[in-house]
């Protein structure tokens, strides 16, 4: 009995000594959103290796297609391509065909172009009140996924 407990305790001890895992949090802002990782790791540095990788699309995808941003390709479409054509990168014309295919399957309950409307709600509501008709129309005129050219050979 005297050697079954030592040996119990030995194995205990060794069993039990599994390398911990950390948590690695970190948290930034982007595209009008806070982010948040939590990761359990073994080893800090592969914690911040994939949160910095993924930051960095993260950081792509923002400069592409933010409209929190005066400096992204969706700020300048919004502001530019109706006046005249605009070159952007291809991962924007991708997404946009895309959203068009949904916006044709699902009969245009699905819209891309609802911007002007949505900021036009938006800041009647903090205001209190509704749109008049003219502010509706005007944002109506900007409205509808039919109107988007994309011209992807170029």
């Amino acid at each position: 009995m005297k050697i079954f407990i030592p040996v119990i305790l030995l194995l205990l001890t060794f069993s039990c000594n599994k390398p911990t895992e950390i948590l690695y949090v970190r948290a930034f802002y982007i595209m009008g959103s806070e982010f948040q990782y939590k990761l359990y790791c073994k080893n800090k540095a592969i914690c911040e290796k994939a949160v910095m990788e993924s930051q960095e699309r993260l950081n792509r995808i923002d400069f592409v297609f933010s409209n929190y941003r005066d400096d992204s390709v969706l700020t300048n479409v919004n502001q530019n391509a109706f006046k005249n054509p605009i070159t952007v990168p291809a991962e924007f014309i991708v997404l946009t065909e895309r959203a068009i295919n949904y916006s044709e399957v699902t009969g245009g309950a699905f819209d891309i172009t609802v911007g002007k409307l949505f900021g036009l709600w938006k800041t009647s509501a903090s205001d209190g009140k509704m749109p008049d008709k003219s502010q509706i129309d005007s944002a109506l005129k900007c409205t509808g996924y039919k109107n988007i050219q994309l011209d992807s050979e170029k």
